[in-house]
């Protein structure tokens, strides 16, 4: 591929490296960063017109190289990708083979990307998908954790956090599966977006189910929480249940109808998308019913010492 003047790309933006490493560290302490600033310290910069995405790495020539038309065409500001860009090199992304890893790691990218500072204007304009689907799955498995996978390059601190919380591999392996063509554009009618959507509802369920009958969350708590009064066109704190509020916050996680996706994302073309609207909101439907029933009933006859999904490793994805 013919690329532009390299020393010209990295002249321009080296004053960048160091900002956004310093802004990285200070957002996530506690990992080790030399060999961050040695990778960055030796790493040029290249141009080319790229078949897929913003950005791609060249270990043989240790270059990252960068589609800025495609930046332009879609009004993206480079800075953005610079940061993207970075943290995948640093973090050896590239040698990363499953494609479902790559995409579940774009996400949580987008979602480290987006903590630091940034132009509002250049914030949401890539890797979409993947970006809304972990901001779901920080639901059910903490962000921090997520961060630690990232930063590990490996998917095994997400894998025991699942274990623990009860949560079967195979419903994992399946979630990195569906990722593999989240945004495949050769696909037509792609509904893995929405097959992804019903199986982290399948996961919060079993987690939030397995809380309950540990105890960990307890049916009767009451927290405060802020909720919009029509009638007062205002936002007033009101008391509810503690499971309630949970259900709320993972719920409002989801998008439902390509034109609320096209109204939020206006660069990028949905027509392939496919989001399985109904079937989302019937299953949410019985994932809530299940999780408020048990709530009930352990508010009457108190905890159960192991959830029954746990036995037997099954749920409604089996």
């Amino acid at each position: 591929m013919k690329k532009f003047d390299k020393s010209f790309l990295l002249e321009t933006y080296k004053d960048e490296i160091v900002p956004f490493l310093r802004a990285l560290q200070e957002e996530h302490p506690g990992y080790d960063y030399n060999h961050f600033n040695s990778i960055l310290s030796n790493i040029d910069m290249g141009n080319a017109e790229l078949e897929e995405g913003f950005y791609t790495f060249s270990e043989e020539e240790n270059t990252l190289i960068f589609d800025s038309k495609k930046m332009l065409d879609m009004g993206v500001r480079f800075s953005h990708i610079l940061h993207q860009g970075l943290l995948d090199v640093c973090t050896q992304k590239y040698k990363v083979k499953d494609e479902g890893e790559q995409q579940f790691f774009k996400g949580i990218n987008k979602m480290m990307v987006l903590a630091l500072p940034s132009p509002e204007s250049e914030r949401m304009q890539t890797d979409v998908l993947q970006y809304t689907l972990l901001s779901s799955f920080s639901y059910i498995v903490e962000p921090d954790i997520l961060v630690e996978s990232f930063m590990k390059n490996s998917i095994g601190p997400v894998e025991v956090r699942l274990g623990e919380l009860g949560i079967p591999s195979s419903f994992f392996g399946l979630f990195l599966d569906t990722l593999k063509d989240i945004d495949n554009p050769k696909i037509q009618d792609n509904r893995s977006y929405g097959d992804a959507q019903l199986q982290l509802l399948n996961m919060y369920e079993t987690k939030m189910i397995q809380k309950l009958c540990t105890g960990e969350l307890k049916p009767d708590k009451k927290v405060k929480t802020w909720v919009y009064d029509e009638a007062k066109e205002e936002y007033v704190e009101v008391e509810i249940d503690e499971i309630t509020k949970l259900l709320n916050e993972f719920g409002a996680t989801f998008i439902d109808g390509k034109g609320t996706f096209s109204a939020i994302y206006q660069q990028h073309n949905f027509n392939e998308l496919r989001l399985n609207s109904d079937e989302k909101k019937k299953m949410w439907a019985v994932t809530r019913s299940n999780i408020q029933n048990l709530r009930d009933k352990l508010s009457e006859y108190g905890p159960f010492q192991e959830p029954e999904n746990t036995k037997s490793g099954k749920s409604r994805a089996a």
